[in-house]
């Protein structure tokens, strides 16, 4: 009995390392320019094409929430991540959160002189963070 315990935590351990090394060579081969440091300017960040959907649709749930037109709504900040979660770091009480890690953007934006926090993920799928 003791000889299986044995076996099955060092298949676990094996398993887990082997794992972490596979999530960490996958991530340096995969095209990160999503996630290269962006240069910030005074008036609007630059934002790269990879991350124009995501901004789009921050921008489009932003103006929705506030009944604004879109270009009423400005683009202060775009900050490329990964969360570590489905929920994107916002917990939600009717929603359950798989761990799995999400690329996407903390972005920050400008309506009507209130500034909102969205997490957002490559996937299109947008948090107002409260």
């Amino acid at each position: 009995m003791f000889i299986i315990i044995g076996l099955v935590r060092r298949f676990v351990f094996l398993v887990f390392w082997a794992s972490l090394l596979v999530l960490i060579f996958a991530g340096k081969c995969a095209n990160m320019d999503i996630y290269k440091n962006i240069k910030w300017f005074d008036s609007a960040p630059e934002i790269t094409t990879d991350q124009q959907p995501l901004v789009d649709a921050v921008v489009a749930r932003a103006a929705d929430n506030y009944s604004v037109a879109a270009e009423q709504v400005k683009v202060k900040k775009v900050e490329p991540t990964f969360w570590t979660d489905t929920c994107m770091g916002v917990p939600r009480r009717s929603v359950s959160c798989d761990d799995k890690i999400v690329p996407g953007a903390k972005v920050t934006v400008e309506v009507q002189k209130q500034q909102l926090l969205f997490h957002v993920a490559s996937s299109g799928e947008v948090i107002l963070v409260p």
